[in-house]
């Protein structure tokens, strides 16, 4: 099983600065096991993920949607799908496409991304 580096913020800094300096903490992810997955999640391998202003703010609790603690930063990342089941209703995804996916959920600062009912952009 690989085992990769994730992001997590697990208390909430006075500042930004502090946030990403003193409160942000590199740990293990492992792959997950895909037996483990629901019928509409797709696993994904991240390949880029961006920290953009909001995240910084969200290690400080100065924005006005919280994660709850502990949480993984990071709203956008491009990766490739590695494991899919068929009931995703968009059957044009397939195993090994690259995609991007924004979206309102945290979590994207991690080797591996698990998302469920996916829409996405691909190619």
């Amino acid at each position: 099983m690989s085992i990769g580096k994730k992001a997590q913020v697990t208390e909430f800094a006075k500042t930004p600065l502090e946030g990403i300096h003193q409160i942000l903490k590199i740990i293990n992810q492992p792959i997950p096991d895909v037996k483990t997955l629901g019928d509409t999640d797709v696993l994904i391998e991240v390949k880029s993920s961006a920290v953009g202003w909001v995240d910084l703010l969200m290690t400080s609790g100065q924005y006005q949607h919280q994660p709850p603690l502990p949480y993984t930063p990071g709203l956008e990342y491009c990766g490739v799908v590695l494991w899919i089941r068929g009931a995703v209703k968009d059957n044009s995804i397939k195993i090994g496409d690259r995609v991007m996916v924004d979206g309102k959920n945290q979590g994207r600062c991690c080797p591996y991304f698990i998302f469920s009912n996916i829409t996405t952009n691909h190619q």
